[in-house]
């Protein structure tokens, strides 16, 4: 007789982003910039110090779109104390200032306004 058995293993899980990202004078897409998402846990005002589970990089296309996936990961929580989010922690183009970090909504959906830089950089 043959016998199976499985383990089920807690996880993190924090749900993927999605936007765009435009010019903030003229709001014309920025294609092919480069979108830095970190995805952190936490236990709300329990445990107020914040935990990375994980970061993921996605470029935007021509229509200055991006998706970035959700991240899982083994980790033990004390599930439903424990919270996950995502934020939007860089936008990296040559001629534009990278923004502050923002907080991911619910939806998963961003539009990030980038200004022009005052100086120059290559990457």
């Amino acid at each position: 007789m043959l016998q199976t058995s499985c383990v089920v293993l807690p996880v993190q899980f924090a749900a993927g982003v999605s936007g765009y990202v435009v010019d903030r004078q003229t709001g014309v897409p920025i294609s092919d910039a480069l979108v830095v998402v970190r995805f952190e846990g936490h236990y709300d005002e329990i445990f107020p110090d914040r935990a990375v589970i994980g970061h993921r990089e996605a470029r935007t296309d021509a229509a200055g779109r991006f998706a970035v996936g959700a991240i899982v990961r083994p980790g033990l929580t004390a599930w439903p104390l424990y919270d996950t989010e995502a934020r939007v922690v860089a936008v990296l183009k040559e001629g534009y200032q990278c923004p502050r970090t923002i907080s991911v909504p619910e939806s998963g959906e961003v539009e990030i306004g980038l200004a022009e830089s005052l100086d120059s950089f290559t990457m």
